[in-house]
């Protein structure tokens, strides 16, 4: 199961329109789904089938109710704590909140180590900012060996035996005004409902390639910050293949790769010495980009002169 830390949350994102309110000591406590409640009910009595497994939003709908029901305010709040839920945000802080309410936050969480934090931005706002923050950093994710570059928009996993001339193609792309997002181990993460997207495993990884005989560079400090991107959808496979490995069927299937469950179409290209595989590869990407995978179009066309007898 993937999850994030409140502390991490915090550090990243969260402290960006956040402040702490309690519960510091359970920054430990890990969130593990992009879902978002508002505990409502919970506050009002209700407890059955309560989500405690996810971020809780108190808003001034929900303080209006404890500040109109005064006598039953410190029962409802402690009965929210005692879920134990991963973090509390009170959004539009300065709307519908007072001393009391304030002390009883910052109790409740103290004693129950639930990180709680407040932000004068309103709770749609608040919402919308978390699950998608929260939908990335916990998409389903897998790990595959290549280089991911940024081609006339397209992005392409470039992939092949080591040595084979990934980097290199790499740098020449880069030289000729295409971007790079990630070299050697590069992560694969599935965002609703259908989209693949590429980056960097690590952050301390970040827009480093790796050329053999010259070592690690950084690629913008050579090229300049034009020539990276933090990530980029993946929309198909090259791979370098040995030239004598390599076997062609103009009339064949475009062949497909699979990544959590989507596929995606792969090219293979022949390695041969003295062949520019930037320019190789920035044909595929003109392919992909214009939809006339050749090999489709082309039997398309054969099955035409077959049933025309020519």
């Amino acid at each position: 199961m993937r999850f994030i830390e409140v502390s991490k949350f915090y550090e990243d994102f969260l402290g960006g329109f956040c402040e702490v309110l309690g519960g510091e000591k359970g920054f430990w406590r890990r969130i593990t789904t992009p879902d978002i409640s508002r505990p409502g009910l919970l506050l009002a009595g209700f407890e059955e089938e309560f989500p405690s497994e996810r971020v809780q939003i108190i808003g001034i709908t929900e303080r209006a109710y404890l500040i109109a029901n005064r006598e039953k305010d410190e029962d409802s709040i402690r009965r929210l704590y005692a879920k134990e839920p991963p973090l509390v945000i009170l959004t539009a802080y300065k709307e519908r909140i007072n001393d009391r309410l304030e002390g009883l936050f910052k109790f409740y969480a103290d004693k129950f180590s639930v990180p709680t934090l407040k932000s004068n931005l309103g709770s749609t706002r608040v919402i919308s900012l978390i699950m998608d923050r929260l939908q990335y950093e916990l998409a389903p994710t897998v790990y595959e060996h290549g280089v991911m570059v940024d081609v006339f928009g397209v992005g392409i996993l470039l992939k092949g035996k080591s040595a084979i001339g990934k980097s290199e193609c790499a740098i020449e792309l880069i030289r000729r005004g295409h971007r790079f997002i990630a070299d050697d181990l590069v992560a694969i993460k599935l965002y609703p409902p259908d989209s693949l997207r590429v980056e960097p495993p690590r952050k301390d990884l970040k827009f480093y390639l790796e050329i053999k005989g010259v070592g690690v560079v950084h690629i913008p400090s050579i090229y300049g910050v034009q020539a990276v991107k933090d990530n980029a959808v993946l929309d198909c496979v090259v791979e370098f293949v040995p030239s004598e490995e390599f076997t062609y069927d103009p009339v064949g299937e475009v062949e497909k790769v699979e990544y959590l469950g989507i596929s995606v179409p792969k090219f293979k290209l022949p390695i041969t010495p003295g062949k520019n595989m930037a320019v190789l590869v920035e044909s595929v990407a003109l392919v992909y980009k214009t939809g006339h995978l050749s090999s489709e179009k082309f039997k398309e066309e054969l099955k035409k002169v077959i049933l025309k007898g020519g």
